[in-house]
């Protein structure tokens, strides 16, 4: 017997392929879609697991604090959360901003809150960047 002019054998595997793929004229496509999906993901997660030593190590080269003065290249602060002062000499070319505006070192202002990156140039650790906002 003809059901819609499909043999019973017919319609059982278009039931089953048609809920879990689409159509049975579309499975290919699906299965492709499928493929590219999972290929997507596992290269987000090389890609995660390789940039986060580089991340990690940006991180122990830079630190918060608190400016307590700085002039003459160089550059005394706090570290957040401490009240022990601490002096770091700011590289000539250092990168100083306040509020994403660029500005020269003379122009930050005991308590202005700071982010520190520091390089080791040689046997000296310099202060090659400082980010600073107003005391919130």
């Amino acid at each position: 017997m003809h059901l819609f002019g499909q043999t019973p054998d017919e319609l059982i595997p278009a039931r089953i392929t048609g809920h879990l793929l689409g159509s049975v004229t579309n499975w290919k496509g699906n299965l492709m879609s499928f493929r590219t999906l999972f290929a997507g993901i596992a290269t987000l997660a090389v890609a995660f697991w390789v940039s986060a030593p580089l991340m990690a190590e940006d991180k122990e080269n830079t630190h918060m604090g608190t400016v307590v003065k700085a002039e003459d290249g160089k550059l005394t602060m706090t570290m957040k959360g401490e009240e022990k002062e601490h002096s770091h000499a700011v590289a000539i070319d250092a990168k100083i901003t306040f509020e994403g505006k660029e500005c020269k070192l003379e122009d930050l202002k005991k308590g202005y809150q700071i982010t520190v990156t520091t390089e080791k140039r040689g046997e000296k650790t310099t202060v090659t960047k400082i980010e600073a906002t107003r005391a919130v």
